[in-house]
């Protein structure tokens, strides 16, 4: 049996940072543009950084941004960031998912992330959790603006991170959106959804998933989808 490697989506999966990510970039295109409310017409679910920062140049400026503006964007958005994260009163790990992470641990499941955030932002978010050192590498929005691009730079690193080559009908997507299934599918990854974001069980169904889940308590049925 081939080394198992699962990708876990973060907002909406692994935690709830409370708004903080969209907070952090409001900070930063107030700070640099002084636009109030940039996030008011974004949603941000599923989508990458990267996207997220061109979707708000074009309602607020009509015109994409370029790789100067991208930068500055985000390196502002990481400086406001932490305290956004440190001062979040509703954040909240996903119940289940330390007691998860530590059982597929055990199995020696190569866990790492599959998020559109930025690689530094993701470690942000987490590191109020401590789940950082169970996800020790991961594809993120910092390696590609296109989810299912990024996808498949996590399941290298998971490669590299077993020290074996992952086959890629042994890679799991783990998240909470539509866009987490479509990006799956695309990279040819198997996708569990979860119902622990802003998607109902239903709604992520009809995009067709390997499998749904309510939550994480069914640790058991998780692990035994992994491993069937």
């Amino acid at each position: 049996m081939g080394v198992k490697c699962i990708l876990f989506d973060l907002d909406g999966t692994l935690v709830s940072t409370g708004g903080a990510g969209a907070r952090a970039l409001e900070d930063a295109f107030f700070s640099i543009y002084k636009v109030r409310h940039a996030m008011e017409k974004v949603n941000p679910a599923g989508k990458t950084d990267p996207a997220i920062i061109r979707e708000i140049f074009h309602l607020n400026f009509q015109r994409d941004c370029d790789s100067v503006e991208m930068q500055c964007v985000q390196q502002k958005y990481l400086e406001f960031l932490p305290e956004e994260c440190r001062k979040a009163d509703d954040y909240e790990v996903m119940p289940q998912i330390p007691e998860l992470l530590v059982r597929l641990e055990k199995l020696n499941v190569a866990m790492g992330l599959g998020t559109g955030n930025l690689e530094r932002g993701a470690r942000i978010k987490l590191d109020r959790s401590g789940l950082n050192g169970y996800l020790p590498f991961g594809g993120f929005g910092s390696d590609s603006e296109v989810r299912a691009d990024l996808l498949k730079a996590g399941h290298e690193k998971a490669s590299r991170f077993a020290k074996k080559t992952i086959d890629p009908s042994d890679v799991w997507v783990v998240g909470d959106t539509e866009r987490d299934i479509l990006a799956a599918r695309a990279a040819q990854f198997k996708v569990i959804a979860v119902a622990t974001g802003n998607s109902s069980e239903a709604f992520l169904m009809s995009h067709r998933p390997d499998h749904c889940l309510v939550d994480f308590k069914e640790t058991d049925r998780f692990i035994d989808i992994i491993f069937s």
